[in-house]
């Protein structure tokens, strides 16, 4: 049996080819029967697609296909930030954070509305993601996420270890996770990092006493490292004019699970928290001409059996005044009697496609990787005829 989606379509259709339904989701909920073929139209789909409990046979797989010629965007992102308007300030998402916070830079904007969570943001458990919805120079372009709100409003865009800081404000003592003071090894000295800015980012407001507590801020300022054969930012820095993707961590644009013998193919999976895609189960599913626009994680494989992924792209978007640097440098630092970690921006990219040691018959073949940080490929991998470019 052949459904069918189309941005022109109904939540009240049957699926037909003369009545398509509205969303990807609710054409995945009518696949019951080995053989059953979802078509796509063309269009951006902001939601979050869950795929359980489908069982194709090796004969008659399961399908889920865009149409030919069409892209088809799953956006696993929240809506309110994806369609915006500045035609009137009243539907304009984010306003200057001066407004509220007198220490906030001149470029940092903050949601006009707060991110409902089902826990307790100020533990840690939740959090957000972010990207250029629509690019930068047609390019997809992560925004990084900043740790902390004093690295977000820095003025400094210059990051390195330092045993005399010239002022105590702007640079933080490194210490262990126990709290004791790191030295340099060869001096035996203690030293400081600085606050500083690593380009156009979000970060999460989690303190429960603040009023702007569950709401994001925004800083899209232009960067400065003049490195030669590099792009600094130079775009919009009102986040109001331009296309946001904005993510909650604990969400996947598509979550495979507890399915055997299902294609999917000619698509584009975008966005997404912690991963772009999830995908456990097996055997049989596949991969085949899909683009991954990737989050922290592009691709999680959990345990599988036979999954192949072949003829893909992953893009992990990772910004070009983002450095490997930046990535790694993770420090604690105390704040009065308690110890933090700062991430700086480890968490705006992780692996392209990250694997679990009890894969079996996991196949990547012509496939291209680039901008990204990792591949991690542990199990039983058959990886060859892929194309890597412009990874750390």
């Amino acid at each position: 049996m052949n459904y069918y989606v189309s941005k022109s379509g109904s939540i009240e259709n049957d699926g037909s080819i003369d009545a398509p339904l509205l969303t990807i989701q609710s054409g995945i909920d009518k696949l019951k029967d080995p053989g059953d073929t979802l078509i796509i139209g063309g269009g951006n789909y902001a939601e979050y697609v869950e795929i359980k409990d489908k069982h194709g046979k090796k004969s008659q797989p399961i399908n889920v296909i865009g149409i030919e010629g069409e892209t088809v965007n799953i956006d696993g992102l929240l809506e309110d930030f994806w369609e915006f308007s500045v035609e009137s300030p009243a539907e304009e998402k984010w306003v200057p954070a001066l407004t509220t916070d007198i220490e906030a830079h001149p470029e940092e904007y903050v949601s006009r509305e707060k991110i409902i969570f089902t826990e307790d943001i100020s533990l840690g458990k939740n959090g957000i993601k972010g990207a250029f919805l629509d690019g930068v120079g047609n390019k997809y372009t992560r925004l990084i996420n900043h740790s902390t709100i004093r690295d977000l409003r820095s003025v400094n865009e210059k990051f390195g270890k330092i045993t005399d800081p010239p002022d105590t404000d702007n640079y933080i003592k490194v210490l262990d996770k126990d709290g004791v003071p790191k030295t340099l090894e060869d001096t035996h000295t203690e030293y400081y990092y600085p606050l500083f800015f690593m380009g156009p980012g979000i970060w999460l407001n989690r303190d429960p006493g603040n009023e702007n507590y569950g709401k994001i801020h925004i800083r899209l300022s232009h960067t400065h490292n003049n490195v030669p054969g590099l792009t600094d930012y130079s775009g919009e820095t009102d986040p109001n004019k331009i296309g946001l993707a904005i993510s909650k961590k604990n969400t996947n644009s598509l979550f495979v699970h507890s399915s055997e013998y299902l294609v999917l193919s000619n698509i584009s999976i975008r966005f997404g928290g912690e991963n772009s895609v999830d995908v456990k189960g097996g055997p049989g599913i596949r991969f085949d001409q899909v683009r991954f626009c990737c989050s922290e994680v592009g691709v999680s494989v959990g345990t599988t059996k036979g999954l192949e992924i072949k003829n893909c792209e992953f893009d992990g978007g990772l910004p070009q005044w983002f450095f490997r640097s930046d990535r790694k440098s993770e420090y604690y630092y105390k704040k009065g009697t308690s110890v933090f970690e700062n991430k700086v921006g480890s968490q705006t990219s992780s692996a392209l496609l990250a694997g679990a040691n009890n894969n079996t018959g996991l196949v990547i073949q012509n496939c291209e990787f680039r901008n990204g940080h990792d591949l991690k490929l542990p199990g039983d991998v058959d990886f060859h005829h892929n194309l890597i470019t412009n990874m750390n």
